[in-house]
């Protein structure tokens, strides 16, 4: 599950003056805090910024995350972003964060702004999939929404929580209002077909992943996961191997053949479709590519090759109930 949004980074000197000149309006500045690990300074503003700075800006994030030396500026829209977690996990010092946003909840028990954000800083020490953390971020999701915040991102964020604590009527009671805050976002469905399909409603899943693809046609991850369940569900009115290939090759077209999680899928797609030598041959592409990103799941894919060799298609089963 991904948490959506815009995170822009402002490394160029023109767009970081215009930044820093925004951040010392007091109406502008919502939020700072402060990066140390890279030199850099946080900026929140206010959600209106320009949008043009935000697309200017935009090419500029991956130089951010792969740690910037120097000044720099991290601007974040309402809706922070995945990519957000990811610069937070690098460059950020998370426990100043938190003690920002907690002296911020203090001084104003009604901040729902600084709930939204504090939900974002797990310090080092804890496992962000632990109970009691989860709890206590779900605490502040409902504070946030509480307190007037109802971005999709944060309907979305919320869902994943609630998910991950077994209230499965929850998250997806989340998910469809992250849907209706952004109906025309096929992300949200996406992550919506992805609990159904866990929960063993696949018909479900493929409705949802269908309507995500009429809103974006090149949507290489819902391609992709329409692939899966029609070529890996216990479903049989569900499987569609030809379908299946097919759209397992626009995806992995889309991704110029470098993300080994859609060559996985086409390789089950092709067991599926019984074409059993370009089911070895992609699961082992994929094998390939993995071990080149750094890419987990090498057992249950070379697992997979013995299953295609032994002329057998594979059948996905969701992860057991904690």
């Amino acid at each position: 599950m991904t948490r959506f949004g815009v995170l822009i980074v402002l490394a160029a000197a023109g767009l970081a003056s215009s930044t820093a000149r925004a951040a010392d309006d007091p109406q502008r500045l919502i939020g700072k805090a402060v990066l140390p690990k890279a030199g850099c300074q946080l900026v929140m503003v206010d959600p209106e910024v320009d949008r043009k700075t935000k697309e200017a800006s935009l090419d500029l994030l991956p130089l951010f995350v792969n740690g910037v030396e120097g000044e720099a500026y991290l601007v974040a829209s309402e809706a922070t972003g995945e990519q957000f977690r990811v610069a937070i996990e690098q460059v950020m010092d998370v426990a100043a964060a938190k003690q920002y946003y907690d002296l911020r909840i203090a001084t104003d028990a009604k901040d729902g702004w600084a709930y939204e954000m504090r939900t974002m800083c797990v310090v080092d020490d804890e496992d962000p999939l632990e109970e009691s953390v989860l709890k206590r971020t779900l605490a502040d999701y409902d504070a946030a929404v509480r307190l007037g915040r109802n971005s999709a991102a944060l309907f979305g964020d919320r869902s994943s929580t609630r998910y991950l604590l077994g209230d499965v009527d929850g998250a997806l009671a989340d998910m469809t209002a992250a849907m209706k805050a952004e109906p025309g976002d096929p992300e949200y469905l996406l992550m919506r077909a992805a609990i159904y399909a866990d929960e063993g409603q696949p018909k479900k899943a493929v409705a949802d992943l269908n309507a995500a693809l009429k809103l974006d046609s090149e949507f290489a991850d819902a391609l992709n996961d329409l692939a899966m369940l029609l070529a890996t569900s216990r479903d049989d009115s569900v499987r569609d191997g030809p379908k299946a290939v097919k759209l397992s090759l626009e995806a992995c077209e889309l991704s110029d053949w470098t993300q080994f999680t859609l060559i996985d899928t086409l390789a089950a797609a092709y067991a599926e479709a019984g074409d059993f030598d370009n089911a070895v041959a992609m699961q082992e592409k994929a094998i390939e590519i993995s071990e080149l990103t750094e890419g987990d799941d090498f057992e249950g894919m070379k697992d997979r090759v013995k299953l295609y060799k032994s002329k057998r298609p594979y059948r996905y089963d969701p992860p057991p109930k904690k």
